[in-house]
């Protein structure tokens, strides 16, 4: 006997047996899943031990309501009711109700029980659709099968209580015209306010206007219908209950539509702006390490990632682009040498024997990542309320977005004006605050809530904001807004950015670096040769002279260890 070969064979069956097993239970496993899937189990118990009970049910409510009726019949009331009754068809409910229960009834032998003998768990979805149907049906049913006997019951309530029903048909009608009063007060006053809403006023007023006009009409029916009442004439009683009805619900929805409109006209006498007060981004790049030696002894070497170091941006344009940026060789006496200029090391401010394995003789040195944090500081206008905020952190995309709008609105809404008409493209602070001016002689007239047109020594026309407004000049830098300026940002292009008519605001603006505020910012600092050229009209918006680092966000390099690194 080979005693090998027969080890052979004992070391193959033991190695495919568990792969038989495994196969076996796998198989068992799948035929148990097939087994316990299908329909939902608590919607199979409620259609299979609830449903049967609840169509039973309806069916006994349906003939005790009709058993109900038809003894009112017999009654002294019928002589009054049954006018009522043949006009509006009441048998005709019944008629529904019984044809409601009978779909219901089909639908559960015919679909409902045969779906769960299928029990297919991928048609639950269809499933549920039909239960919710049964369910309709058998509401419906109840709903038709009573409400010949709750009409008869109202009618009888509306006559034996017709002073009763009048006077709350007056208080819900008396009730729509203070809301009307109210409205229109405030409707019209902001007309007065606000003569560039008028068109879209109008329309609401004319829409509460129809609205009023059709409670007047039920009133009326419910006053005419109570006078033959008093007088004892023949009186439609349905009509005076259902229009006290229809008044209540028309209470209700004129109310609703004041409170509505009401929030959308006090949106007029709000105003905001949002001005892009500072900016800066912050660059970051991560240096990776590995480290190794090449005797039988070493091991395995090892890796270290170094704190992210803050640079400018200069810096961190050039390290964007790099790989392996410097090394350590040699077994004798290890020597540290780079692959980049040394002013970019030296920006990186990191020893290179950090952590450094005492028994490692070589390394590599790498940029691992790179990465942004972009930052504004904003000055927000709410009325005739300033605040500046801190800085905030904002996506990098915004950033770049907005990066040519220092001393910009950003954001802007009026007074008279609705928040869907907000002004989200950058434009000079306070621009589309300025009123439309009316020429007179040459010169531009006219006012509203921030300031007045006003003239110089030399007939010159400019912007004057009133005092509580004042700030906006301190914001715009020592020029005021002329004529001129208000005519170019008329007619600008809608939807775009405006920088003026000479590019004369914004981040490459001449006009902001004359205000301290911008002059002196965390930008200017950062970026001097690019104030620099803005003040001098040197730089155009195609090139910042900031930096043109415009990344997505973090970059992880992953340029690890090359050639003999472990």
């Amino acid at each position: 006997m080979n005693l090998f070969t027969h080890k052979s064979k004992d070391i193959h069956l033991f190695r495919l047996t568990p792969v038989y097993l495994k196969l076996a239970w796998l198989t068992i496993f799948i035929l148990g899943l097939s087994a316990c899937s299908g329909l939902p189990d608590h919607l199979v118990k409620e259609a299979k031990e609830v449903f049967p009970t609840k169509l039973t049910q309806q069916k006994q409510s349906n003939t005790n309501s009709k058993k109900d009726f038809n003894a009112s019949k017999s009654a002294s009331i019928w002589s009054f009711a049954e006018p009522y009754a043949i006009a509006e068809k009441w048998d005709q409910h019944f008629t529904d109700s019984d044809s409601e229960v009978s779909a219901a009834e089909s639908m559960y032998e015919k679909q409902i029980l045969l779906m769960i003998d299928d029990d297919q768990a991928e048609k639950t979805k269809a499933f549920e659709a039909l239960l919710s149907t049964f369910r309709k049906h058998l509401n419906n049913s109840g709903k038709s099968a009573k409400f010949p006997g709750e009409r008869l019951n109202f009618l009888v309530t509306t006559r034996n209580n017709a002073p009763q029903i009048f006077e709350t048909a007056n208080t819900y009608y008396s009730e729509i015209l203070g809301i009307e009063v109210a409205f229109t007060e405030s409707a019209y006053q902001a007309i007065k306010n606000y003569s560039n809403k008028k068109p879209d006023i109008r329309e609401r007023i004319n829409k509460l206007t129809t609205k009023v006009e059709a409670a007047t009409n039920a009133l009326n029916q419910v006053k005419l219908q109570y006078g033959f009442h008093t007088a004892g004439e023949s009186t439609d009683y349905a009509a005076l209950g259902d229009q006290t009805v229809a008044l209540k619900g028309m209470r209700d929805d004129i109310s609703g539509y004041n409170k509505v409109t009401q929030v959308k006209l006090d949106e007029l006498y709000r105003s905001y702006t949002k001005i892009l007060a500072d900016q800066r981004i912050d660059h970051y790049v991560t240096i990776g390490r590995a480290t190794w030696c090449e005797g039988d002894y070493c091991g395995g070497g090892s890796t270290q990632t170094y704190p992210p170091v803050k640079v400018d941006a200069k810096v961190f344009e050039y390290f964007e682009s790099q790989g392996q940026i410097a090394k350590v060789s040699g077994w004798v006496s290890p020597s540290f040498s780079l692959n980049i200029p040394q002013a970019y090391w030296n920006a990186l401010k990191i020893d290179p024997g950090w952590k450094f394995p005492r028994n490692d003789r070589y390394a590599e040195y790498w940029v691992e990542s790179t990465s942004s944090n972009a930052f504004h500081k904003y000055i927000e206008i709410v009325n005739d309320k300033a605040s500046e905020g801190t800085w905030e952190a904002v996506y990098e995309d915004n950033f770049w977005n907005q990066n040519d709008n220092l001393g910009m609105a950003i954001l802007t809404k009026p007074y008279g004006y609705y928040e869907e008409d907000i002004l989200k493209e950058a434009q000079p602070a306070g621009m589309a605050m300025i009123a439309s001016p009316v020429m007179a002689n040459g010169a531009a007239t006219g006012s509203n809530q921030y300031g007045e047109w006003r003239q110089n020594s030399s007939g010159t026309s400019f912007w004057h904001y009133y005092g509580m407004y004042s700030l906006m000049s301190n914001l715009m830098g020592p020029s005021r807004y002329s004529y001129n300026d208000w005519n170019g940002y008329h007619n600008r292009t809608r939807g775009r950015a405006y920088y003026g008519s000479s590019g004369q605001w914004g981040t490459r603006g001449t006009q902001t670096y004359n205000n301290n505020r911008y002059r002196n910012g965390n930008y200017a600092k950062r970026n001097p040769g690019a104030v620099q050229r803005a003040r001098s009209g040197n730089l155009n918006r195609n090139n910042s002279g900031a930096g043109s680092i415009r990344t997505a966000g973090s970059a992880t390099r992953g340029r690890g260890p090359s050639g003999g690194g472990k």
